[in-house]
């Protein structure tokens, strides 16, 4: 049995709990599987070699968190699991359309030798790239880190709720067993929808919107002055997600999320001469992306006529 335990979703909920997985592998034994869904890499290092010594295999990606290139990512297979997997001569039917000996360990020799040799060179090149904003993060020290973790979030947080039009979404902190002191300790992400006339946005709706973010859309709403440069500012926040309303209907949430460029750029702004204020730069940015939404919120037809699924 294979059980899949979501530990960072895109609203940045974690399901099942710790304490049910644990739960699980003590009534079932080798004869469950658990997988973790930890493809926001959103935890820290000290949490993934839990879920490691745990027994978990563990999916992780080099972008989301660490802004790295998409379709950079990765299984990780726990010691045990690793030893029985050199032991297996043979590959499932049809797994040679997807991948290669080289996308495996060269300690599974009997496995890779089932494969076809095909390099997959946009895959390296993803990696390579996905790695160096790693380390440029690592680079950061640990307690650096999670202090600016905490500050930006709580930028975050307390800029969406300064905008009424704007609705957060509930979070989860990390259940690092009580431990402040862990990167992850505080959410990173947060999302929320959009209200006009008192009415959330729908899913369409968001998704025009998001569109519209990413584009100077100051011609389209034919605005000037302030509001022009506002609309001129792209603006890349994560994809919209279809969330319940509690009332009938979904609506579409938008997301706005710290990672690991924002950090490291902070770290070397401080480190630079001209260091600047960096808690007011992330504000600065921020704010702009919900002035943005409130400015296109308030032209929503024109959004919608340009930007919507039946444009």
């Amino acid at each position: 049995m294979v059980v899949y335990a979501m530990d960072h979703s895109k609203t940045g909920l974690r399901y099942p709990s710790g304490a049910c997985l644990q739960q699980l592998t003590a009534t079932y034994g080798d004869a469950v599987t658990i997988v973790i869904d930890a493809c926001q890499a959103r935890l820290s290092r000290s949490r993934l070699k839990e879920c490691l010594a745990r027994g978990h295999m563990v999916l992780l990606t080099g972008s989301k968190f660490f802004s790295g290139p998409p379709l950079s990512g990765a299984l990780l297979f726990p010691a045990r699991l690793a030893e029985r997997f050199q032991t297996i001569d043979r590959s499932a039917s049809g797994l040679a359309d997807y991948t290669s000996q080289y996308d495996w360990p060269a300690s599974c020799a009997a496995f890779r030798s089932a494969l076809p040799a095909r390099s997959n060179n946009g895959q390296l090149l993803r990696w390579a790239a996905a790695i160096a904003e790693m380390q440029r993060y690592f680079a950061v020290p640990e307690l650096y880190r999670t202090i600016a973790l905490r500050e930006t979030a709580a930028v975050m947080a307390r800029t969406i709720r300064q905008h009424p039009n704007l609705e957060m979404l509930p979070s989860e902190p990390c259940p690092a067993a009580g431990d402040d002191r862990d990167e992850f300790a505080t959410p990173t992400i947060f999302s929320f929808g959009v209200k006009r006339n008192r009415k959330l946005l729908s899913m369409g709706q968001a998704r025009a919107l998001y569109h519209a973010l990413n584009e100077d859309v100051a011609s389209v709403l034919r605005v000037s002055g302030i509001d022009a440069e506002l609309a001129a500012v792209p603006c890349h926040i994560g994809q919209p997600v279809a969330c319940s309303s509690g009332a009938g209907g979904p609506f579409g949430a938008l997301r706005v999320s710290v990672d690991a460029r924002m950090i490291a750029e902070q770290w070397a702004v401080r480190e630079s001469a001209n260091s600047g204020v960096r808690p007011q730069s992330i504000h600065k940015r921020i704010k702009a992306v919900l002035d943005k939404i409130q400015l296109l919120t308030d032209n929503l037809e024109r959004i919608e006529q340009q930007f919507g699924e039946s444009a």
